[in-house]
């Protein structure tokens, strides 16, 4: 053994060496790249999904008009086709009473569509435009719609989330009236649930409604 023991500690010793070097020059490890998220995590589109809000008129300042209050609903109802496209069927109810009215949603890509194009979400291209929605001119106004990359908390009574914001920016052309900050859409999507709260308001006048999610139930 004697024989062999210089030649274990010089094989050790080079070892060593070679670690210490290799932790030396080593670059650090990379950022994970964020894992894509996925549309279908907001938009929830199954059949039996429904979402509850309280709908509450406001001012300029977002404060509720006590005199004017509704309990609106959205709810999935099933799937059709149209113009070759599967859309979800999506009904709607106020105070209890359902809605002649219906909408059509499917998951495209990375984006939530509206049955006339318009994007009501983006799960991708944070940051950018996605859609851009305008009324004829003379009196021209069009809206720039875009989700913001960073997560915004928000309040509603059915709790506490982190959510995406996405922001329809105003741009008023000719003689429209230019329309306040206060005034842009802006709606809050929760990964998992789906439009949580949302404004909407006139394009005259200073008041709108706000939509706060109350109850939900999403397979």
């Amino acid at each position: 053994m004697r024989t062999y023991l210089p030649l274990f500690a010089l094989w050790a010793a080079v070892l060593l060496t070679a670690c210490r070097k290799e932790e030396e020059t080593a670059c650090p490890p990379s950022e994970t790249a964020p894992t894509p998220m996925s549309i279908s995590a907001f938009s929830n589109l199954d059949s039996g999904n429904y979402w509850v809000y309280d709908r509450h008129r406001v001012d300029s300042l977002d404060v509720a008009d006590p005199a004017y209050y509704y309990r609106d609903s959205l709810f999935i109802t099933g799937d059709t086709v149209l113009d070759g496209n599967t859309w979800s069927v999506v009904r709607m109810a106020s105070n209890g009473v359902v809605s002649g009215m219906i909408r059509f949603w499917r998951d495209s890509s990375d984006y939530l569509l509206g049955r006339y194009g318009e994007v009501l979400f983006a799960s991708a291209n944070l940051g950018q435009t996605i859609w851009v929605d305008s009324i004829p001119a003379p009196s021209t106004v069009s809206i720039h719609y875009s989700v913001g990359s960073a997560m915004v908390p928000v309040s509603v009574p059915a709790g506490n989330f982190q959510s995406y914001v996405i922001t329809g920016t105003c741009y008023s052309y000719g003689t429209f009236t230019v329309i306040p900050v206060w005034k842009y859409p802006r709606d809050y999507w929760v990964e998992g649930i789906g439009r949580v709260k949302w404004y909407d308001y006139f394009a005259a006048g200073n008041t709108g409604y706000r939509y706060q999610l109350v109850d939900y139930h999403v397979q």
